[in-house]
């Protein structure tokens, strides 16, 4: 079954690809590299909408969500390489004060020292007196620019 897959440009639609061989084909000759390079950022691109960055150029990979979702069970299920990854990150409450945090907002951004990318999941582990797992979290964006953010 062919599945549909919209590719953006700077937030522009610069292509409406067939299937995922398709995109990765317009994309090779757009970008003259070779499309199997393209097929994983293509993939996680329109499953976990991970952006795909060529300097200073942006790439988004859209698929209907009936069509994203399901390929995302299939690659958990199996554990694809291209399937989110788990973490264990540590907190230390003396640092910050997550529980706070987790309280008044929605949203937070977390220092990174990994490539965490869309779609992962992160398991907080608390230290200090509380030394527990105590939070889940997914990432919703994997680089945040300092400039951009909110809560220091």
């Amino acid at each position: 079954m062919a599945s549909p897959i919209t590719i953006l440009k700077n937030e522009e639609q610069l292509y409406k690809a067939s299937n995922i061989q398709d995109a990765a084909r317009f994309m090779a000759n757009h970008l003259n590299i070779s499309k199997l390079k393209l097929y994983d950022p293509i993939e996680r691109g329109y499953v976990y909408n991970i952006p795909y960055y060529v300097e200073e150029d942006e790439y988004v990979f859209f698929a209907p969500e009936a069509v994203a979702a399901k390929r995302r069970v299939e690659m958990e299920e199996r554990g694809h390489k291209n399937a989110r990854r788990v973490w264990l990150i540590p907190a230390n409450p003396n640092d910050y004060d997550l529980e706070l945090a987790f309280q008044r907002y929605d949203t937070i951004d977390w220092r990174r020292s990994y490539n965490y990318e869309n779609g992962d999941l992160l398991f907080i582990y608390v230290s200090g007196h509380i030394k527990q797992v105590r939070y889940k979290a997914e990432v919703v964006q994997g680089y945040i620019d300092l400039s951009d953010n909110t809560y220091k």
